[in-house]
C-alpha cells in the first residue's frame, strides 16, 4: 500500500477532518470516496470541500469533534491497483523511486532515492558514485520508461548539484 494522505486535524464540530493530500489530484480523491487505514481496512468518506492540497472530508461513523480528534495524524493508503490511470508522460512518484538514472550514453549515474517538491520544479535526489540533485525539467530528462530515467548530460552538468 502507498501513503496518499495524512489526517491533520478536526474541522468543526460535526466530525469533519482536514486532510493533506500527497497528490495534486483532488478530483480523483473526491471521486474515489475511499482509502485504507494502516491495517488495510477500507474507510469511506464524503468530500466536503477543498483548499489547495488540503481537503475537508467526513468519514463514515465519525460524527463528533471527539471522534475526529482520534484520527489526528493518521495516514491514508491506497493499493496500487486503485490508482487512477495517468496520461502518457505522467508518472507516480512511488513508481519512479528506485529507478536507474543514466545519461544518453548509458552511463549509470545512480538510483533515484527521493523526489523533493518544494518549488517551481521537483528536485530528483540520486544516490550513486557521486550523489547528485537536479530539477525535473524537460531539458534535463529525455525519457522515463521501464524503470530508467535518461538525462541529457550537457544540460545536467549545468543544473546539477553534486554532494562532495
Amino acid at each position: 500500500m502507498t501513503e496518499i494522505a495524512k489526517i491533520l486535524k478536526p474541522q468543526g464540530i460535526h466530525g469533519e477532518v482536514k486532510v493533506q493530500l500527497f497528490s495534486n489530484d483532488v478530483d480523483a480523491f473526491f471521486e474515489r470516496g475511499f482509502a485504507y487505514n494502516k491495517q488495510g481496512r477500507k474507510v469511506e468518506y464524503t468530500p466536503i470541500r477543498s483548499s489547495g492540497l488540503n481537503v475537508i472530508v467526513r468519514f463514515d461513523g465519525v460524527n463528533t469533534r471527539n471522534d475526529a480528534e482520534r484520527l489526528r495524524g493518521v495516514f491514508l493508503y491506497l493499493n496500487r491497483e486503485d490508482f487512477k490511470e495517468l496520461d502518457e508522460h505522467e508518472h507516480y512518484i512511488c513508481d519512479m523511486i528506485g529507478a536507474k538514472v543514466v545519461d544518453e550514453t548509458g552511463t549509470n549515474l545512480g538510483i533515484l532515492k527521493e523526489i523533493l517538491q518544494h518549488g517551481a520544479a521537483d528536485v530528483y535526489v540520486v544516490k550513486g558514485d557521486k550523489n547528485l540533485m537536479f530539477p525535473a525539467l524537460k531539458s534535463v530528462i529525455t525519457s522515463v520508461a521501464d524503470g530508467q530515467i535518461v538525462v541529457n548530460s550537457k544540460t545536467l552538468s549545468e543544473v546539477a548539484v553534486y554532494d562532495d
